[in-house]
């Protein structure tokens, strides 16, 4: 087939001879019409398995109702704040569209940055905003501050029924349309994909209008600055296609993955499992693998972490079984390695997932068989002996050895109290672990000093008195006199006084410069006079 998409040896003549009609050709070459007869199908083959656990070590539940309601169909995003942002989406089956399209969605939901807690953010105060749809595309700028929502399908709702409007907002609250300023000169489409890359290019790749499977490729250059859509190319070497993935990695690579193509004339089908990649803004395109060895399939998810690793995650074949898989390429698409075969949560398509600074994925909303729609978040993690964490899944660490990250490529355990982790401390707190969980508190907390000494903290980035080692967390120590470099910490000691002429903390005895203070009644028992100096009766 043109660019290289194959079906998988399992989508023969019988799978495509189960879509075509008795007359000629498939019934609809419209993905829309495939997606709801999927939303039917109640099961899937036996001997497939829809998202049993099988290694739940690798994923956590985080929360089996967020607020948003389930949907499937929806974007979302994750800020430079580690907050989730879960955009539109759908809530009835495609062909449940009779009531005018008030299925579809354009709230706009919040989660913190371990997905746990969600509010919606509300339109109340600025109304305006983007109107209901599912199949858009949402993406960050290079800083991760603005975000884009981009086209999509808004069904009886509007009068196009596709999209090619393009929104912005920094928090979701305020969103600006900046096709008033920009418009769009790629056609109307939804099931495309979008990505920015470090320099604040914007691109747009592929989908369906309603009436064609796409290849083509856009982009805007520093959307911010109202520039104008130019068109990188008008067909790509990859199959034009719709439901697939596009993601960028550090070196602005853009990776496109899998996706779906339909063609009624001919009667052929095709779920993509090729990966093409662009090096040049996608003007160029190489393939990467022509046949990976996941199954073809569109709907799915796909991410890049920190460390350029790719991730395909979950997806809707051609036989219509759901995938609860997850698979990882450490080059660049070219090999893939099976990371979940079959995830805890179920087996689904039309979710979104996102990746944090910590490399963890989450998995949010989605469908799966007959009318079951998803509004939970799942959380990718490993943890391992001892309170470490563990940031690759064949890693194992023991004896709670905490080490480092060494460089981008060899991932490490790291100590839950590592502030790449767990970084909520004051400057004059400690994180310690209980009960599994990492905490603050002050850290003269169970600090024992001398009868004559008091527990002081050196706060982080600041230094410890006589070894002077810069911190790297509030560090207590042991405060004597010589010590104190404030009048407010030298009175915290009683043998202690503070010496404004010579701006120090000295000892009672050593600061009374005269024969007569010295030796007075008061002082007859502590302190004496000698060879012109006021010392301490137990030094002297």
């Amino acid at each position: 087939s043109p660019g290289g998409g194959r079906r998988p040896p399992a989508l023969g003549p019988p799978a495509e001879a189960r879509w075509q009609s008795a007359g000629a050709g498939l019934p609809s070459d419209d993905p829309l019409w495939f997606e709801a007869r999927a939303a039917r199908r109640s099961s899937a083959p036996s001997g497939r398995r829809l998202g049993e656990a099988r290694d739940p070590v690798d994923w956590q539940l985080r929360k089996a109702n967020a607020g948003f309601s389930r949907r499937y169909a929806h974007a979302a995003v994750i800020d430079q704040h580690e907050r989730i942002f879960v955009i539109g989406g759908a809530t009835a089956d495609v062909d449940e569209d009779a009531d005018g399209g008030s299925c579809y969605l354009n709230d706009v939901w919040k989660g913190d940055k371990r997905g746990a807690r969600w509010r919606e953010v509300s339109s109340d105060k600025y109304p305006k905003r983007f109107s209901p749809r599912r199949g858009h595309a949402a993406t960050m700028d290079s800083k991760k501050v603005v975000m884009y929502v981009l086209g999509g399908f808004c069904g009886k709702s509007c009068d196009t029924r596709y999209l090619n409007d393009w929104w912005s907002s920094d928090g979701g609250d305020v969103w600006h349309n900046m096709a008033d300023f920009s418009p769009a000169k790629w056609s109307p489409r939804h099931g495309h994909a979008a990505a920015v890359t470090s320099r604040d290019v914007l691109l747009v790749l592929g989908g369906h209008d309603g009436a064609t499977y796409l290849n083509d490729v856009w982009y805007i250059t520093d959307p911010s600055q109202l520039g104008t859509w130019e068109e990188a190319t008008a067909a790509a070497p990859w199959s034009a296609r719709y439901g697939h993935a596009a993601v960028l990695n550090s070196v602005d690579s853009i990776f496109v993955i899998g996706g779906f193509f339909a063609d009624k004339s001919s009667g052929r089908i095709e779920c993509f499992n090729d990966v093409w990649m662009s090096e040049d803004g996608g003007r160029t395109w190489a393939v990467a693998t022509h046949h990976a060895p996941w199954s073809g399939r569109y709907q799915h998810a796909a991410v890049a972490n920190g460390r350029d690793e790719l991730f395909i995650v979950g997806g809707l074949d051609i036989d219509l079984q759901r995938c609860a898989d997850t698979w990882r390429s450490k080059d660049s698409g070219q090999t893939w390695e099976l990371v979940s075969e079959a995830a805890p949560w179920t087996a689904r398509y039309e979710h979104a997932v996102v990746v944090d600074r910590n490399d963890s994925l989450y998995v949010l909303g989605g469908m799966s068989t007959g009318d079951e729609k998803f509004n939970d978040v799942w959380r990718s993690e490993r943890t391992c002996y001892d309170n470490i964490h563990c940031h690759d899944e064949s890693l194992v660490c023991k004896d709670g050895s905490a080490k480092h990250f060494e460089g981008r490529s060899n991932p490490v355990c790291v100590n839950m109290c590592d502030r790449r982790i767990f970084d909520e401390c004051g400057d004059k707190e400690a994180c310690v672990i209980q009960d599994r969980k990492a905490v603050c508190r002050d850290p003269c907390e169970g600090f024992e000093c001398g009868k004559k000494e008091v527990c002081e903290v050196a706060p982080r980035h600041g230094t410890l008195p006589h070894t002077h080692d810069v911190l790297d967390k509030g560090t207590a120590f042991c405060l004597a006199c010589d010590d104190a470099q404030t009048k407010f910490a030298c009175d915290k000691l009683k043998q202690c006084t503070w010496s404004a002429g010579h701006e120090a903390c000295l000892t009672k005895c050593v600061a009374m410069l005269s024969h007569e203070v010295c030796t007075s009644s008061s002082n007859e028992k502590r302190c004496k006079w000698d060879d012109g100096e006021c010392v301490s009766k137990k030094t002297g």
